[in-house]
């Protein structure tokens, strides 16, 4: 499938990505920026040629391997695609309201105990989402990976 070395070699660039920035937060750091724009805007860029990089290296028999929990490979492409297209669904001006929720927000309504009917049907609508927008792709979903790719990153670097 892949080789060791191509795979400990992604994973140092996703890594490389975030160098020197702490991934434990502190009181501290929610009150000051860990990260320029600049730096948040090419580590963006980075995780997503990192990503597109694995995507084009899984060969198309390789698509219906189950991988993690329901998801198949293809799930997990439109799972990540999903993210995305939900990037860019926020950043749109459409989507600039003052009701928006945080980014706290999202994830304190996200989280949700594990082994709690809740935690079993947030996991399931995940899993859904992710399985719709695979579809959503069609045949050729790492063109449309790329092509969805491309447009959110070039939104992401014009991003005031």
């Amino acid at each position: 499938m892949f080789s060791d070395l191509w795979i400990k070699s992604t994973a140092a660039n996703l890594i490389n990505a975030f160098d020197g920035y702490p991934l434990i937060f502190t009181e501290e750091s929610y009150r000051t920026p860990i990260m320029s724009s600049s730096d948040v805007r090419s580590s963006f860029d980075a995780a997503a040629k990192a990503f597109l990089e694995i995507a084009d290296n899984l060969d198309t028999s390789q698509f219906d391997i189950v991988a993690l929990g329901k998801f198949n490979i293809r799930d997990l492409l439109g799972h990540t695609g999903r993210a995305l297209s939900t990037i860019e669904n926020y950043m749109l001006p459409a989507a600039q309201s003052s009701s928006q929720i945080t980014a706290a927000d999202y994830f304190a309504a996200l989280w949700k105990p594990a082994g709690t009917e809740e935690r079993r049907l947030r996991d399931e609508n995940i899993y859904e989402r992710g399985k719709s927008e695979a579809l959503r792709f069609g045949q050729d979903i790492r063109q449309a990976l790329h092509t969805l790719a491309e447009r959110i990153t070039a939104l992401v670097r014009s991003a005031a």
